[in-house]
């Protein structure tokens, strides 16, 4: 699913998160089922995905929802977004300059929608080792 941007000047509260979890909820129940294959539902640990709000919206929503209780904080370690496809998309978009932010934004999307599969394996096939890392330094980072 492409990500979402929020408009100039808005701020993230837990209000416009949840305002935006439907569409997501269903884009990532759309994209599964396609696969017929389960999913766990990550977040990091922001305070407006942490509040009560937000919390009990996933675990009534999400079917493999990993509470902020089971997920380390914060941690781009275990993250594939941070740990891998940021950096796919970055590197494709940065291949030319944008004029204008709406030019970047265009980018962005169309690199998330033509990734293929096969990268998105890449970075799940990286996250067993990168746990076992983390176990390791006791919870601390890798990188």
């Amino acid at each position: 699913m492409p990500p979402h941007f929020f408009k100039k000047g808005e701020t993230v509260t837990k209000r416009s998160i949840f305002a935006c979890s439907d569409g997501c909820s269903e884009a990532v129940d759309g994209n599964c089922g396609v696969w017929n294959r389960p999913y766990v539902f990550q977040q990091d640990g922001a305070p407006v995905y942490t509040s009560h709000l937000i919390q009990n919206w996933l675990s009534d929503n999400v079917d493999m929802f990993w509470s902020k209780e089971i997920w380390p904080p914060n941690n781009p370690d275990l993250n594939p977004l941070d740990y891998y496809v940021w950096n796919v998309v970055e590197r494709i978009t940065n291949k030319s300059q944008h004029p204008n932010v709406t030019s970047l934004r265009t980018a962005i999307e169309a690199v998330f929608v033509g990734m293929d599969s096969a990268t998105l394996q890449r970075a799940c096939e990286r996250f067993r080792p990168r746990i076992e890392a983390v176990i390791q330094t006791n919870g601390g980072y890798i990188e």
